[in-house]
């Protein structure tokens, strides 16, 4: 047996809580712990303790020590699994004012082994709570009874190192809390005469009068955060989550707080909030910490009733060591919000806040959150981070909506300090069950010269948003109400891509069909099912057009969500895809939809091109604004201004995006990187591209970020980018040898030639050789995208010919198949658009929906469609056979020529009256074989392989073209009697 003598050090009597501390050292003298107003130690005596030897002094299992105070002696038993153990304790008073100590007797404890405890290892005893009289054998199962002025110990004691109980009564006796570091917690609970205890961890959030929970929270709560005090010290909060209950613990470490009276009570003033951080919410008394008083106002500090209260006062409490803590215990079903709060001395009327002059806050059922990536993430938890852009907004608000409801069911107002990295603004939500869509608010300032246009109360769509829902078109009675929200989806469905292998065309084998995801199906007269009209999956049922056509690109005009009353062109959001365009007409199935659109035209050889447009949104200019998204969120950011704060045009828009702002750049190469490895996408075509080429103020750039940054960005590597130059036929827009242009000077050029005007026979001619004024250098022919987006102008004349004997819509016909042999037997990409195979040249085409008509199938059945749908085909046909000329320039190496190939002819008579024209002479042992001729007098003809031209046009090396008309030979020694006559 070891015997111990415990020895008191002097203390005042003040509190009925006494706590008996650390165990040590016995031979050094054990460690004093404070208790209450008590210092105890142990230490050992001269009875047959081994010398240099450390004992356990707690076992494992469970144990308990009970008993009860009787004048100046303390009895206390000690149970457990092993043996009972006895401790005698007598007190008595040692001077005149009361003070007390305790004089030792023995504590008896057995000596195990096995059980030591390595050299400087501690271990801590249970502690003491008056709490009542505990029946030790039923103490860790239920209740007991209990009466006042008993005392009971006892623990659950376990062999881990640093296993700590301690108890402690809180909440003005209503409960005890012991816990174990580590191992879960006790819950004593006195309700009435009873003591109950049970598991904390799992009773804790059905025990609803347990106002204050009492945890050692500070440096192992789950969540925590620190404050620094203006004028010194600093505010430690840790905020525990328990099921339907959440345990906020405040620290305050006053050592450097000099303003501070530390003989006199500290207070917390305080509030919860989500929407606005200036407007509190008060508990109902019932729902408070104890303590807890409303207070009319911040400086007044009168009480007041708790219906007019504004806010909430609770004091703190200092702990043995004599730090300055106060615990809440509050029901996290009402969570998220925030807990505002200031610390107060009434004495001294001083208010203690951060160094920022703000209050502090510590958020409850949210989280500080990331700042990257930016929209919305998932976490393993569940939980949901949200990051937005906005330098200038002094407060973001986010607002959380179910499925029907055009309020907010929940808004939190973001805090500066804890939601706020640089310029983002970010906040992660641990749930948001019940709730399916998002927005932000934002406000700032609102003078115009600044480039602002905060809208407080309109809800606006996170320029980030994956998927979006349908937009409310602008009305009345719809005032703040949102018009388009961002979707919540946690768990988007996943999608089978097979063993998806894109084709990879070379940039000069490129034949691109372009169309309008709506108009291409829409129409009554298409073969598509009704359900499928208009939508990626009816294009699906038209691959067998492409096929038939001979194309090997596809390219969509854009596809993500817009205004259709301004068009595709005018987007609200990057990376979102319009919801119309699935079946279900929801984002889910459009975006499952896209998918299968492009594995399948994978499978059958052709790319998808994606038409993206990042020149301007669909958000209006400053005489008719239309707040969607980034002009509420940071306008001044977001879009280029002038120097009074007005917003700049491009074209016939009412803004222009501020694309080389580092920010918008980012934007920009995020929505590309999304499109590439979400939905594989094969190139993008830019439209207006001039636009990527404006800075920060409206000026050119010679070298502008983003458009370098897309050329080199490693994961866009692979894919084609093609410049929309339409509306910027000589800009000079730099490549770094990646980028193809998209120019309107080809279009231009040839029509006007084609339609007579003699002055452009040199600009034909170099359009049609490729434009090598253009595309030189590192770049050629290839680079260059070729289109025909209307017919020439053959009215006038029309009138001045004296040989047309024809009709003018004849005319107009054979000066559309003029149109195509220039077009796709030219060097460069040719661009068909859709409707175009069958005569159609509507400039609206492309911008058609559902709703304003789109491809019209049935004149493509007719004869007249079918005969120019098969001479475009049988042109592709000669270009792909000839790929060496009309694709590679293979006419400036005869070398890489295949030997089977000859020379080809060309010639066009843009005359409106006939024309003798001299062949050359064909190479040594060949002859000329007509593959192209058009004339509104006879026939057109295209062959496929090779014809004999008869003796009626060919005589003694000239021939006679027709007004208007084309001719391509081919220089041939085999001849093939096999050919396509055109009715």
């Amino acid at each position: 047996m070891g015997t111990y003598s415990a020895h008191a050090l002097q203390g005042q009597m003040c509190s009925p809580l006494v706590k008996v501390g650390m165990v040590g050292d016995p031979h050094r003298g054990g460690k004093a712990v404070v208790a209450g107003s008590r210092r105890w130690s142990l230490c050992p005596s001269d009875h047959g303790y081994g010398c240099g030897r450390r004992h356990r002094v707690l076992h494992c299992g469970m144990a308990a020590m009970a008993g009860r105070i009787s004048g100046n002696n303390c009895s206390l038993t000690r149970r457990g699994p092993f043996r009972e153990r006895h401790l005698s304790v007598s007190q008595r008073p040692l001077s005149d004012d009361g003070e007390r100590a305790v004089c030792g007797k023995k504590i008896d404890v057995s000596r195990t082994g096995k059980r030591s405890l390595k050299r400087g290892c501690r271990r801590q005893s249970p502690s003491l709570s008056s709490v009542g009289q505990l029946d030790c054998d039923r103490a860790l199962e239920g209740e007991c009874s209990a009466s006042k002025g008993d005392v009971a110990i006892f623990g659950k004691l376990g062999t881990e190192r640093k296993v700590d109980w301690f108890f402690e009564d809180v909440g003005k006796g209503r409960a005890v809390i012991a816990r174990r570091r580590k191992r879960g917690d006790w819950l004593v609970r006195r309700d009435g005469g009873a003591v109950h205890c049970v598991n904390a961890v799992d009773e804790i959030a059905a025990t609803q009068d347990v106002r204050t929970v009492k945890r050692d929270m500070i440096s192992s709560g789950e969540r925590k955060y620190m404050f620094h005090v203006q004028g010194g010290g600093l505010v430690r909060a840790a905020v525990d989550r328990h099921e339907d209950r959440c345990t906020i613990a405040i620290e305050i470490d006053d050592s450097e707080m000099l303003s501070l009276d530390r003989d006199a009570d500290l207070f917390m003033n305080w509030g919860l909030f989500r929407a606005d951080c200036d407007a509190w919410v008060v508990l109902d008394e019932a729902d408070s910490p104890p303590g807890t008083v409303p207070v009319a106002g911040e400086d007044g500090g009168t009480e007041s009733g708790w219906e007019e209260a504004e806010a909430m006062r609770t004091p703190f409490t200092k702990d043995p060591s004599g730090r300055l803590q106060l615990l809440m215990d509050l029901d996290a079903r009402a969570a998220p919000f925030s807990v505002k709060f200031a610390l107060f001395q009434p004495y001294k009327g001083t208010w203690f806040r951060s160094t920022k002059g703000t209050d502090f806050t510590v958020p409850v059922g949210i989280r500080p959150g990331k700042p990257y990536p930016l929209g919305v993430s998932w976490r393993k938890d569940g939980s949901a981070n949200f990051s937005i852009y906005s330098r200038h907004a002094e407060h973001v608000t986010l607002c959380l909506y179910d499925d029907v409801s055009s309020e907010p069911q929940i808004e939190l107002d973001l805090d500066r300090l804890l939601h706020r990295t640089g310029d983002v603004w970010h906040v992660q939500v641990d749930s948001v069950t019940g709730f399916s869509r998002y927005g932000y608010k934002c406000k700032g300032e609102l003078t115009w010269e600044s480039g602002n246009r905060f809208v407080e109360e309109c809800p606006l769509l996170d320029p980030y948003a994956h998927h979006v829902s349908p937009l409310i078109q602008e009305t009345d009675e719809l005032g703040p109400s949102p018009r388009m929200l961002g979707l919540l989806v946690p768990d988007e469905p996943s999608f089978d891509w097979d063993v998806d292998v894109p084709p990879r065309h070379r940039l000069e084998e490129l034949l691109v069909y372009r169309l309008s995801i709506p108009g291409f199906t829409a129409e009554e007269s298409t073969s598509v099912p009704e359900e499928l009209r208009g939508t990626f999956v009816g294009v699906l049922d038209k691959v067998d057009h492409f096929k038939e056509l001979g194309v090997n690109a596809v390219m969509l005009a854009p596809i993500t969500v817009h205004d259709d009353k301004q068009g595709p062109y005018f987007p609200i959001n990057f990376f979102a895809l319009m919801p119309c365009y699935g079946v279900d007409g929801d984002v889910f199935s459009a975006s499952a939809g896209l998918k299968t659109l492009i594995r399948e035209l994978h499978v059958n050889g052709m790319e998808v091109l994606l038409e993206v447009s990042y020149c301007h949104t669909a958000e209006g200019s400053d005489e008719e604004p239309i707040n969607l998204s980034m002009r509420g969120i940071d306008n001044a950011t977001y879009y280029i201004t002038d120097s009074f704060g007005h917003l700049v045009r491009t074209g016939s828009s009412g803004n222009s995006l501020n694309c080389n702002y580092p920010p918008v750049q980012s934007l920009v190469l995020d929505s590309l990187r999304h499109w590439v490895m979400e939905y594989h996408i094969d190139g993008f075509c830019f439209a207006n591209a001039g636009a990527l080429l404006l800075g920060p103020n409206g000026e050119h750039l010679s070298r502008p970020p983003l458009v370098e940054a897309i050329a080199f960005d490693p994961i866009l590597s692979d894919v084609k980018l093609i410049a929309d130059l339409t509306f910027s036929e000589t800009l000079r827009f730099p490549n770094w040898g990646r980028w193809a242009e998209f120019s309107g000077c080809f279009n231009n050029d040839v029509t006007k030639f084609l339609g007579g005007s003699a002055e452009h026979l040199s600009s034909f001619a170099t359009r049609f050789c490729g434009s090598a004024d253009v595309f030189q250098g590192v770049r050629g022919p290839a680079y260059g995208l070729n289109f025909i987006s209307s017919l020439p102008d053959v009215e006038d004349q029309a009138d001045e010919a004296t040989e047309l004997d024809f009709p003018s819509a004849d005319l107009q016909r054979q000066q559309m198949l003029n149109c195509f042999t220039a077009l796709f037997l030219s060097q460069g990409i040719p661009v068909l658009t859709m409707g175009q195979e069958y005569g159609c040249f509507s400039a609206g085409m492309l911008a058609a929906n559902s709703e304003h008509g789109g491809f019209d199938w049935r004149l493509l059945e007719s004869e007249s469609g079918q005969q120019i749908k098969q001479f475009i085909s049988n042109l592709i046909t000669i270009r792909k056979r000839r790929s060496s000329i009309f694709q590679e320039g293979g006419e400036s190496n005869p070398e890489k020529r295949p030997a089977e190939d000859g020379d080809i002819y060309l010639a066009f008579n843009a005359h409106n009256h006939s024309v003798d024209v001299t062949l050359p002479e064909p190479p040594e042992g060949s002859e000329w074989f007509q593959l192209v001729k058009t004339s509104a007098k006879s026939k057109p003809v295209v062959v496929t392989a090779e014809e004999t031209i008869s003796d009626e046009q060919f005589t003694a090396n000239t021939i006679r073209m027709d007004p208007y008309s084309s001719l391509v030979l081919e220089a041939r020694s085999a001849r093939n009697e096999q050919s396509t006559t055109l009715e």
